[in-house]
C-alpha cells in the first residue's frame, strides 16, 4: 500500500513539477509541492551563515507545510512585506538592503532564499495569531467589540484586557506561552498529515 502511494506522489509529482526541473534535481516532496536539491544547498548555505543547526531539507519541508496551511485559510504574505522584513534584517546588520543582498551573494546565498524564508516565518506568525490569539489592541470600533471576551489568568481566574486593550505584563506572558504550545502541537498535527517522501 505504502509502494502504491509513493508511486502516486511521485506520478503526480512529475506532473505538478516546473517543467524545468527534472527527476534528479528534485531532493523532497511536501504534498503537491516540490522541494529541488538546489534550493537544500540554498538553505544549507543559509544556516551555516546563521549558525543554525538542523537539516535544511527538513527545515524547508516544514516551511512548505506552514505556507500550505496557511494558504487554505487564505492567509498570504504579499512580497512588499516580505522585502520590509528584509531591510530590516539588512539594517540590523548595518548594511543597505542592497549592500546586504551583495553580501549575501558573495557567500553564495542567493537573496531570495533568505526571502523565502522570511516569508515562510511571517506567514506562520500571522496563522498562529489569527489561529491561537484572542486579545488585540484596541484601534477601531470593531476592534472594541472582538476586545470584549474574557481569558484565564496565570492564576485561574477569568480576566478582561484593560480600556486599551491591553493584558498585565505576566498574564500576557502565560498567554503567550499557552499559544506557543497550542502552535506548536498544531504544527505536529500538519507534519504529521502531510505526504513527505524524501529522496
Amino acid at each position: 500500500m505504502r509502494a502504491v502511494l509513493s508511486l502516486c506522489v511521485l506520478m503526480a509529482v512529475c506532473f505538478l513539477a516546473p517543467a524545468h526541473v527534472r527527476a534528479n534535481d528534485i531532493a523532497a516532496t511536501v504534498n503537491e509541492h516540490v522541494i529541488t536539491k538546489f534550493e537544500v544547498a540554498q538553505r544549507q548555505k543559509l544556516m551555516a551563515l546563521s549558525r543554525s543547526k538542523g537539516s535544511a531539507v527538513q527545515d524547508i519541508i516544514d516551511d512548505k507545510i506552514k505556507l500550505s496551511a496557511a494558504r487554505k485559510l487564505g492567509l498570504v504574505i504579499n512580497d512588499a512585506e516580505v522585502d520590509a522584513a528584509f531591510s530590516n534584517i539588512a539594517r540590523g546588520s548595518k548594511m543597505s538592503p542592497e549592500q546586504f543582498t551583495k553580501a549575501l551573494s558573495t557567500r553564495g546565498v542567493q537573496p531570495q532564499t533568505l526571502k523565502d524564508r522570511v516569508r515562510a516565518e511571517l506567514t506562520w506568525r500571522q496563522l498562529v495569531q489569527a489561529r491561537f490569539t484572542r486579545s488585540q489592541p484596541i484601534q477601531t470600533k470593531e476592534d472594541a467589540i472582538l476586545a470584549n471576551f474574557t481569558y484565564i489568568g496565570p492564576n485561574g481566574a477569568e480576566k478582561k484586557p484593560d480600556a486599551k486593550g491591553k493584558m498585565s505584563k505576566a498574564d500576557a506572558q502565560a498567554e503567550m506561552k499557552k499559544m506557543q504550545q497550542s502552535a506548536d502541537t498544531y504544527f505536529k498535527e500538519l507534519k504529521s498529515s502531510a505526504t513527505i517522501d524524501v529522496k
